[in-house]
């Protein structure tokens, strides 16, 4: 008798265990995407937008970005389609939990565009625009208010709208510890010349094609 009891419990046990792991297996079939799959911005001049997409699994879902770091309120690491706006170059990985506890996670790269350092002298390189914006920085702190800028076309003319007396806050953008951008989208297309004098009267500059 003994032994009959326990071949049922035992068969009762293996239908259970079955009958769960048929279940879970078919509870367990969230996936996600996140886009876009990799997004190129200009820092600080634009906020950079994720998105992700659960698909299955029983909702409602819960989302975890990391690194927790350079989210642009209100969105949080736990936001669903957070902003997010690096100094840097990163790697966001998002983790989908559904209601039943199963997970599946997406990445996605947000590549910072780089700021250009001024010159002393007016020659190197022609740096590309970002989102038609220059971006330069100065490897000193000066005072915002005393810079003077100035735009040349290739011919060394000071192109008119871009004078000294036109520049304003609204072409040229502080972003914070060193870091400007130009708004070029006015200007033809043609290579030009950034030229900034500082509050020691020193001239930097930077080349650039629009």
């Amino acid at each position: 008798m003994i032994a009959k009891i326990n071949i049922k419990f035992f068969l009762v046990t293996i239908l259970v265990c079955f009958l769960f792991q048929e279940n879970f297996s078919q509870r367990c079939t969230v996936s996600v995407t996140v886009s876009p799959s990799t997004t190129t911005f200009v820092v600080g001049a634009t906020n950079c937008s994720l998105t992700s997409t659960p698909v299955g699994g029983v909702p409602p879902y819960t989302y975890y970005w990391e690194p927790n770091v350079y989210f642009v309120g209100p969105s949080t690491n736990t936001s669903q389609n957070p902003v997010v706006n690096p100094p840097i170059s990163i790697v966001y990985t998002v983790t989908v939990i559904d209601n039943s506890d199963c997970s599946a996670s997406a990445t996605v790269e947000v590549i910072a565009k780089p700021y250009a350092l001024l010159n002393k002298t007016p020659d190197g390189e022609y740096y590309k625009l970002a989102d038609n914006k220059l971006l330069f920085k100065y490897d000193e702190q000066y005072a915002a208010t005393s810079l003077v800028y100035y735009v040349m076309n290739k011919t060394h003319s000071v192109v008119a709208s871009y004078a000294v007396n036109n520049i304003s806050s609204s072409l040229v953008v502080n972003m914070g510890d060193n870091r400007y951008y130009l708004d070029a989208a006015a200007l033809p297309t043609g290579y030009y010349t950034l030229e900034v004098i500082n509050e020691k009267k020193e001239k930097l500059y930077l080349r650039f094609k629009r």
